[in-house]
């Protein structure tokens, strides 16, 4: 058997139980009270992990899946608070990850790790338990800098410790999970002997951190008086304002009442919390997940001192207005989200926001009001693009391809509002049947296809320039606007080619293109142009956006819009907090050129891109536009 050395088995007690038990689907005892589960809960509640695993085993072995596996998992979890590494191998063994639930896979990741690291030292260890990518789960990641933290705080390196906490409280989505992480912060620093006397890593760790251990440092004088420790306080308050501690530190265990004008909840350039609302459980946290990664990137590309976040996983709030409260009682200065449309329309019915809020979607015919702001991927920016490229080409006469349904229509009257200011015409349009694979007959209505005759030439005829024209079709248009997804766009690409429009150019939105280079599935879209953000078309011609996609590989390439959108929504924030957001202002985003429009909604001009030999090419825009003002400058990230 291999023991778990002496450092593991001491602080495992420590660890409070958003580590242990946060977030944990409640496991089934199929109404057997009394029974190996329940009697296991019990033991472990008593602290005998070694019995309780022992049971959590003869409960699995007596339940099929998908009872069986999160039962083992208990069991592992059970072995390795007992300091049994090897038994804990054992039942991880006999784990079906696939029979497992969100909240216990988490809990597998953390177990593994755990695991992992029995027998080692707090050194090695740490060597084998790297801090958790971007792209981890909230539960995941939380584990991993808690274990992390335990590890460094036995090595003694104190400093190091906090700042792994003041890490994990990014990842928390539970109130009472945040205020335990910084009790534990304020537990580990008030036990520890002088951590300001390590002065290298002092220097070297976050604005956040070094408030921590400053503050600790002022509560561990000597002080002849209460005025003196009052002054004190409110002189690290005014160095620090909106740090966490004045949520439940400075109140409870000093008993001073933060003062600062710059409060935390106020907004403006003295927030120094940002939260983040998204749906991250059920039907959308994969598309949440990807925003929140790239909102966390920018969070970690920024330069010191960073303002700190909360993330609130708007599925486990009553509705918005819960959610718009609990930031305000956690000192949040500015939110970002919600992000569903309808959670957008409710926030425009909240009567008075108490910080600025950037909604990641927008409302249409919502009220503006001060401090609310509305960001989004809006299909409709791209159609408005389409038809702006389209006039500085010159062409005035356009047919169009969209959808059946409610998108459909959305961005074709996009299209053609800005196409008719723009000096164009939509003289014609056909809406084709998601459902099916053959789009012939939108496509030879639009065309208005009459075939051509058996042994008549395909190109005979000239137009007024002596240039050939395809027999068979239309020739009063300049072009075809296409809103496709990508398997459709393939087929109707092929399908206009075949109907005599090989010569006719196609501009499309993005949804044409995957993100994702795949010549072999593409080849049919070749010629085809479409607008997109930069970070799919150029991110490797940005300094800054090509560093970010190399130290976020997976993040950047598995949902690449929505990732860029979260780096966006973070650098937005950012210019929100520092009074730096102006109507008409245009800056280089990842999702395109932003600019603020009078109505508080967020805009963006886009890049483009042509597919050749299968692949997505940037290309360049018809007209040059002036005027850009980079994303990051005059920013400090403070």
């Amino acid at each position: 058997m291999i023991a778990i050395p002496t450092f593991f088995t001491r602080w495992l007690p420590l660890i409070p139980a958003a580590f242990i038990l946060a977030g944990c689907a409640a496991l089934p005892t199929g109404g057997d009270r009394g029974g190996p589960v329940d009697r296991a809960a019990a033991a472990a509640s008593r602290g005998e992990p070694s019995q309780a695993s022992v049971l959590y085993e003869q409960a699995a072995q007596a339940a099929s899946e998908p009872r069986r596996s999160p039962l083992y998992l208990r069991a592992a979890e059970a072995a390795v608070e007992a300091g049994d590494g090897a038994r804990a191998q054992q039942m991880l063994n006999q784990v079906n990850a696939n029979s497992l639930g969100a909240d216990d896979e988490a809990r597998l990741v953390s177990v593994e790790l755990r695991a992992e690291v029995a027998g080692l030292s707090p050194a090695e260890a740490l060597d084998r338990i790297s801090p958790p990518s971007a792209g981890a789960s909230p539960l995941v990641a939380a584990r991993t800098w808690s274990l992390r933290a335990e590890l460094l705080f036995e090595a003694g390196r104190t400093i190091d410790g906090v700042h792994a906490l003041v890490q994990r409280s990014v990842w928390l989505l539970e109130p009472r999970a945040i205020r335990r992480n910084d009790e534990r912060i304020w537990e580990r620093l008030r036990a520890a002997q002088s951590p300001a006397q390590d002065r290298a890593a002092l220097a070297a760790a976050d604005a956040i951190t070094r408030g921590w251990v400053e503050l600790a440092g002022i509560a561990g004088q000597v002080t002849p008086d209460r005025d003196t420790l009052t002054r004190d306080l409110q002189a690290w308050e005014q160095r620090h304002p909106g740090h966490p501690a004045t949520r439940h530190i400075l109140p409870e265990q000093l008993g001073y009442q933060p003062m600062s004008p710059d409060m935390p909840g106020a907004g403006g350039r003295g927030a120094r919390v940002v939260g983040l609302a998204l749906p991250l459980s059920g039907q959308f946290e994969g598309a949440a997940g990807a925003v929140r990664d790239g909102f966390l990137a920018g969070y970690y590309e920024e330069s010191a001192p960073r303002a700190d976040v909360r993330i609130y996983d708007t599925n486990r709030q009553r509705n918005v207005a819960a959610t718009i409260d609990q930031a305000r009682a956690d000192g949040v200065g500015i939110l970002v989200g919600p992000l569903g449309k309808a959670q957008v329309a409710d926030l425009t019915g909240v009567p008075q926001l108490p910080m600025p809020v950037l909604a990641l979607n927008y409302q249409d015919n919502a009220d503006q009001f001060p401090g609310f702001y509305q960001f989004g991927l809006a299909p409709e920016d791209e159609a408005r693009a389409v038809a702006d490229r389209a006039a500085a080409e010159g062409w005035r006469r356009a047919i169009a391809l969209v959808p059946d349904g409610d998108w459909g229509q959305r961005v074709l009257g996009a299209f053609e509002e800005a196409f008719y200011y723009a000096g164009g015409d939509l003289v014609d349009y056909a809406t084709y049947d998601t459902s099916q694979n053959d789009h012939a007959e939108p496509i030879k209505r639009v065309l208005r296809y009459t075939g051509v005759r058996e042994g008549q030439a395909r190109e005979v005829a000239t137009n007024a320039d002596g240039e050939p024209v395809e027999q068979g079709r239309r020739q009063d248009v300049d072009f075809v606007f296409l809103a496709a997804q990508p398997n459709h766009a393939r087929l109707i690409r092929t399908q206009l080619r075949f109907y005599r429009a090989t010569s006719l150019p196609v501009l499309a939105t993005s949804h044409a293109y995957t993100g994702q280079v795949d010549p072999d599935r593409d080849i049919d879209l070749n010629g085809l142009m479409f607008a997109d953000m930069p970070w799919v078309l150029a991110r490797d011609d940005v300094p800054r956006l090509s560093a970010i996609a190399e130290r976020w590989p997976d993040d950047a390439d598995r949902y690449p819009r929505l990732f860029a959108m979260g780096l966006d929504a973070w650098r937005l924030a950012a210019r929100i907090r520092a009074g730096e957001m102006r109507a008409g202002d245009l800056f280089e985003g990842a999702t395109g050129a932003l600019y603020l429009e009078p109505d508080g909604q967020i805009r963006r001009r886009l890049n483009w891109g042509e597919f050749s030999r299968g692949k997505p090419t940037p290309i360049e825009p018809a007209r040059p536009e002036n005027g850009f003002i980079p994303l990051d400058a005059g920013q400090s990230g403070s």
